[in-house]
């Protein structure tokens, strides 16, 4: 028969039943927690920061020693501007990088832009050369008098005067020609790279005035009435010797220019 009152438990009325063995229970005495005493928990961003230089310095180590040094050598009168696709350590006029295939590109003012794909090997030093090409010059033509033909190695480019003609550097043979006056040859040597160029001639005339007295004023060929006849005549380069006669007097020649 189960008894369902319920009775206070005290310290003292409380008795272990007969015939159990144990000691009598005690209250214990309560002592809170110091809260001087409490040891707050290490922060762990030092290790991290820690961790991170290590894993960092050897990521460095690593890259020193299986880089390679390569040197990319520009041919082009300037300054240029080289780009390195990839992990790629500029040292001077060299770069470490680890073999690989990088894609290099050149730019230098003057020239056209220059890229392709290298490849580094394992050679401890290495060297790219790049002939970028240059861009044209711009070339005027002038002469005097104007409308001589200008021909660059045999094809003709027109009429003087000529202005700002987009021409590819280099040699090539330059000729002027004009009628009545002496043609001229010379090379002409273009920079490029954009670099505006005159070329300005006197073309000769091919041809000289001849002025030809002649007494008495009945010469043939002479329209003056006067005593001293004064012919001019524009005789060109080689022509032959003019004759010129008096009616009832001996012959008078006169030699050309």
């Amino acid at each position: 028969m189960n008894d369902n009152r319920d009775e206070s438990l005290t310290p003292g009325g409380f008795a272990p039943p007969a015939g159990a063995a144990g000691e009598t229970l005690r209250p214990a005495g309560f002592e809170p927690l110091d809260p001087g005493g409490r040891k707050d928990r290490a922060p762990l961003w030092p290790k991290i920061a820690i961790g991170t230089a290590i894993a960092l310095v050897a990521a460095v180590l690593f890259f020193l020693l299986t880089a390679r040094s390569l040197e990319v050598r520009v041919e082009a009168v300037g300054e240029p501007q080289i780009t390195l696709q990839g992990l790629a350590v500029p040292l001077g006029k060299r770069y470490l990088v680890r073999p690989g295939n990088y894609d290099l590109m050149v730019s230098v003012p003057g020239y056209r832009d220059w890229s392709d794909s290298i490849t580094v090997t394992n050679a401890d030093s290495q060297q790219v050369d790049v002939v970028p090409a240059i861009l044209p010059g711009r070339i005027t033509f002038l002469s005097t008098p104007e409308g001589a033909t200008v021909t660059i190695d045999g094809t003709g480019l027109g009429a003087t005067p000529l202005r700002e003609l987009s021409l590819e550097a280099g040699t090539s043979q330059l000729a002027f020609a004009l009628p009545r006056y002496q043609g001229i040859e010379q090379e002409l040597e273009v920079t490029g790279r954009g670099v505006a160029q005159t070329v300005s001639i006197t073309l000769a005339p091919d041809w000289a005035e001849i002025t030809v007295p002649a007494v008495p004023a009945t010469a043939e060929n002479c329209q003056a009435s006067v005593l001293l006849c004064a012919m001019c005549c524009g005789w060109r380069q080689g022509a032959r010797v003019r004759q010129f006669r008096v009616r009832g007097s001996r012959r008078h020649l006169v030699a050309s220019a």
